[in-house]
């Protein structure tokens, strides 16, 4: 019977590997989300928020940009102007339309989307003799400026009569009051002038006709050196015994007189003797260029540029011989957004200021990233760590690593792929709301970009959302990848003892940046020996050493951080040793249970002490840009105001001294105390190298109580200065105060002597010592003829020894240097400083040259560019305490569940409850007093190292041909050291983070203290 039952038994087949199925994946992670759900949905909340900083700090940069672009165009018409200056050696109708249909599509063809539908014109006719009324000299002329009645209309006042008739029979002219006086003729009268016009293109002969006129009016224009009339005053002019006077037509008439003229040649244009120019401008709409088409509109205007050369660049005004039809002599390309020879427009200089606002923006923006970054791989580590013991006891109970690998893997995504939704809708009115609160009203139509084409601006923000999804999921399905090979064994190994070392130490990665930062020291010297060498130019020099100066900080605090992750560990086997050796067990225990299983501990401080040194970082560089603010303020300006006098002529009693200007000066309400000074420029003589030098005479009695210097520009006071120039008594010499630049390149010394030269003379210097800085002076701001950086020094010294100085040699009655320059201090009262600054801008006292500290001051702090940095860096701030806050109380609540079967039983052991959390106040103390001290030693490290790099000088939307651009704007960025500036809200930020950690160590001790012993010692799953 057994044998029967032997034979009939049959081999049973090998088990089956469970497959991971979707629906067995699915159901899986469905099971796992009610006993996680709480934390998936605070790490999506973290992937989210990860994801809106991201999408914000680069939509943030291009609103503001976009703003600050528009500001830059708006600041003056001028800057909206495209002109183009045809010269023409011919005039008729037919003409005028032939030359407008080949000029007019090179400019429409390709800035057509950036134009607006205004296009003036004008044309200017060359000079013609006057033969009625008969003139004084004979050789008298009338130019003749032509437009449109309704633009004529826009750019003149009326005085007297009306303005010339488009459809008139005749040809109406109007003159200035001037121009009417000095040709003896009044409205009504009739002006005849002589044209001479040639036969013929081939012979050239010319012969002569008149063209008869009627005065039809007075007027003056609205506005000195209009561009619309090719800066001309309409003031006659003297050129020896001849003068020439201007006069305005309507040219729908001028053309049909010269058509007249035509007839009599039996040709369809009058051929002229001396080219006419015409003149159109077209205005670009600002509302229509934003930084996303930024580059597409400068390659536009790049290609009108060069289709304009490339097909009349070969015509010369001089030629002798006459052009073939329609006669063009010069067609040329202008305005204050065309680049020249010389410099670039005001596009360029754009560009120049983005250049350098980038570089911190790019830093702090990394170092968002960079902690962003670090909070979602330790949420990723997190949400493993929370499911460590349930996935190790799946595993033990037949789950294979593919299910339970796939079961967490759609958990990740699926919150992940939310967090990328939300996060970028959300981050569209974030920045809105950001833009609101920072940017100035005028400037806050750059939200079109948004409002007006949302999704454009989603697209925009995908690359960025992506990148941080994607780096989510990644850092989870690494952390996946260990934890679902884990088994009940090997979780409970690991719990009690960290076996495994990271990759980071297995490749020495502490060593390899501390080597890029060794490196990065040694190019940034390099660079700056260079440059005080000449050898390179001040763009080159501010371009490229201020990252190069990044390498090496950055690079020394992530060594410094991976250092302390290796030394830590180490370091806490060290305390635990120490600790046992004494007599309290608390203490004991928490270093014990730290040294066997570091990895949270480590985790929360490196995210605490990055977080601290960020904030510090962030409020340090914030109060340091506000102050540089303020001090390049009071350097350009040198006062509350400061400005050059107008001249002695054009007031009704002209002062003499400098007592007489400052007295008429200081009578203006608001004023408080003026100084008067002369300013000149010269070089020095005789010595080798030769620098251009800017030489300020000022008066000793009033200078030190006007002038206001930042703190950097001298270590002595003004009043000490002004006392030593006072004493100073050299004969044949004047005693005086020289610059850095000066005092460096001719290594002077107190008592040094050295010549200068201006006005034809020559002056001894005798140097009292050295100032870092005169204020409004900008050194190494001119370039050479090759390019290479001229210096440019200044002087500063007595107006009383200077003026002695220069009356013995001249040797004149009249010799007297002439006070051009005045220093003026106000009182802060917004209706007295109304008052003022309209007598300085709009009376016979007006300054030229007008420089105002405080609106300086508010231009800058308003300046779009210098917000995008404000912005980028409460993003920054907030940032850091955000993840501070969430990661240390997700950290501290997953830690203290994780542990709540190891303080039962030790409750179990009898352990008093007060004692449980002395154990765990103890472990969280360690971990928050490194973190902070650490903090504080990272961020004192990044202000020390990066904020003197990274500070910006920014300076208000500048108008065409001002000296903010170019050369001194590059100028301006290493001009005053930056001077670090701790302010009070660094220690708010200490005292939030110190709640922060009173917060997490509370919701560790209501974790541990709110489970009965019996609950927290049943069985477990495994």
């Amino acid at each position: 019977m057994a044998a029967s039952t032997t034979q009939t038994r049959t081999k049973q087949p090998l088990a089956r590997k469970p497959r991971a199925s979707f629906s067995a994946v699915t159901t899986l992670a469905r099971w796992r989300w009610r006993q996680s759900g709480s934390l998936l949905l605070l790490t999506g909340l973290g992937i989210m928020a990860a994801i809106v900083i991201m999408c914000t700090v680069p939509l943030l940069s291009t609103v503001t940009n976009t703003a600050g672009l528009r500001s830059t165009l708006n600041a003056d018409p001028i800057n909206r102007e495209l002109q183009i200056d045809t010269s023409i050696q011919g005039l008729s109708s037919q003409l005028i339309k032939d030359v407008h249909n080949q000029v007019d599509p090179l400019v429409q063809q390709r800035l057509h989307p950036y134009l607006t539908n205004q296009v003036q014109s004008s044309l200017q006719f060359p000079g013609m003799s006057i033969l009625t009324p008969k003139p004084q000299h004979s050789g008298n002329q009338l130019q003749l400026f032509a437009s449109t009645p309704p633009q004529l209309q826009a750019h003149i006042s009326l005085i007297e009569g009306k303005l010339p008739s488009a459809t008139s029979g005749e040809l109406e002219l109007m003159l200035t009051r001037e121009s009417a006086l000095g040709m003896h003729a009044q409205v009504g009268d009739t002006v005849v002038v002589q044209l001479p016009y040639m036969l013929n293109p081939q012979s050239q002969s010319t012969q002569n006709t008149t063209i008869s006129m009627r005065l039809v009016g007075i007027f003056k224009p609205i506005t000195a050196n209009d561009r619309f009339w090719n800066s001309s005053s309409f003031q006659p002019t003297m050129a020896g015994e001849w003068t020439y006077y201007n006069g305005l037509v309507s040219d729908n008439t001028l053309y049909q007189t010269f058509d007249s003229v035509a007839r009599l040649t039996h040709s369809q244009t009058t051929l002229i003797t001396s080219p006419v120019t015409l003149h159109w401008i077209y205005y670009i709409n600002p509302t229509s260029i934003s930084m996303n088409n930024l580059d597409d509109f400068s390659s536009q205007m790049n290609l009108v540029q060069t289709g304009i050369a490339n097909k009349y660049g070969a015509l010369s005004l001089t030629a002798t011989t006459l052009p073939p039809y329609p006669y063009f002599k010069q067609v040329k390309l202008s305005g204050p957004l065309v680049d020249s020879s010389n410099s670039s427009g005001i596009l360029g200089q754009f560009r120049d200021r983005i250049s350098i606002v980038r570089i911190p923006i790019l830093v702090i923006s990394l170092q968002i990233i960079a902690l962003i970054l670090i909070f979602v791989s330790m949420m990723s580590e997190l949400l493993v760590d929370r499911q460590a013991d349930s996935i190790a006891t799946l595993r033990s109970r037949g789950a294979s690593s593919s299910q339970v690998f796939g079961s967490l893997a759609v958990q990740g995504l699926l919150i992940s792929v939310l967090a990328l939704i939300v996060g970028m809708l959300l981050a569209l009115p974030l920045v809105n709301l950001m833009a609101h609160r920072l940017l100035p009203v005028i400037d806050q139509d750059a939200l079109n970009l948004i409002a007006n084409a949302p999704l454009l601006a989603l697209i925009a923000e995908a690359p960025y959302a992506l990148l941080a999804a994607g780096i989510a999921v990644l850092a989870l399905l690494f952390t996946l990848n260990r934890a679902t090979h884990m088994d009940v064994l090997s979780v409970r190994r690991e719990a009690a003892r960290t076996q495994r070392r990271p990759f980071w130490q297995r490749l020495y990665l502490d060593v390899v940046a501390a080597i890029i930062a060794l490196a990065g020291y040694f190019a940034s010297l390099y660079i700056t020996t260079i440059s005080s060498g000449g050898l390179l130019d001040i763009r080159t020099q501010t371009l490229v050493s201020s990252p190069l100066a990044l390498i090496a900080p950055v690079f020394l605090l992530i060594a410094c951080v991976l250092l302390f992750m290796r030394v830590f560990p180490v370091l806490l086997r060290w305390g635990s040793n120490l600790a046992g050796r004494g007599s309290g067990a608390a203490t004991m225990l928490a270093l014990a249970q730290m040294s066997r299983s570091p990895r949270q501990a480590l985790r929360m401080t490196l995210l605490l002490s990055l977080a601290t040194a960020f904030a510090i970082f962030t409020l340090v560089f914030t109060a340091t840009q506000a102050q540089r603010t303020q001090d390049l303020a009071a350097y350009q300006a040198g006062a509350d105001f400061s400005g050059a006098l107008p001249a002695p002529n054009t007031l009704a009693q002209p002062p003499v001294s400098v007592q007489d200007w400052q007295e008429r000066y200081r009578q203006i309400p608001g004023i408080v105390s003026a100084s008067a000074d002369y300013q000149v420029n010269g070089a020095t003589d005789g010595i080798s190298p030769t620098l251009t030098l800017q030489l300020e005479a000022v008066d000793l009695d009033s200078f030190a109580q006007t002038a206001t210097w930042p703190a950097q520009s001298s270590t002595q006071s003004l009043t000490t200065m002004m006392q030593q120039l006072r004493v100073a008594n050299e004969p044949g010499k004047i005693p005086a105060f020289v610059d850095s630049v000066i005092w460096d390149t001719l290594q002077l010394h107190p008592g040094s002597t050295f010549s200068v030269t201006f006005n034809n003379v020559t002056l001894d210097v005798y140097v009292l010592g050295q100032v870092e800085h005169i204020p409004t002076i900008i050194d190494n701001a001119s370039d050479t003829a090759n390019g290479q950086i001229q210096a440019q020094g200044g002087i500063l010294t007595s107006y009383t020894d200077l003026n002695a100085a220069y009356h013995s040699i001249v040797h004149k009655q009249d010799a007297a240097l002439p006070i051009n320059h005045i220093w003026l201090k106000t009182s802060d009262d917004a209706a007295t400083l109304g008052q003022v600054r309209n007598a300085l801008t709009a009376t016979p006292l007006r300054l030229g040259g007008l420089a105002d500290r405080r609106a300086l001051y508010n231009s800058m702090e308003n300046d779009p560019l210098y917000l995008n940095l404000i912005g980028i860096l409460t993003i920054g701030a907030s940032t850091a305490l955000l993840l501070a806050l969430v990661g240390s109380l997700l950290s501290s609540w997953i830690s203290a569940r994780a542990r709540l079967t190891s303080f039962a039983v030790l409750r179990a052991l009898g352990t008093t409850p007060a004692q449980v959390v002395s154990v765990l106040s103890w472990e969280q103390a360690i971990i928050y007093l490194v973190a902070l001290l650490l903090g504080l030693g990272f961020g004192a490290l990044l202000s020390y190292t990066v904020v003197p790099s990274l500070a910006v000088t920014s300076i208000p939307p500048i108008a065409a041909g001002t000296s903010g651009g170019g050369n001194a704007f590059y100028a301006l960025q290493s001009l005053l050291p930056t001077r670090l500036i701790f302010s009070s809200q660094l220690l708010l930020a200490l005292i939030a983070l110190i709640i922060i950690c009173i917060g997490a160590l509370t919701t560790m001790i209501r974790v541990v203290s709110k489970p009965s012993m019996g609950q927290a010692l049943r069985l477990n799953e495994d």
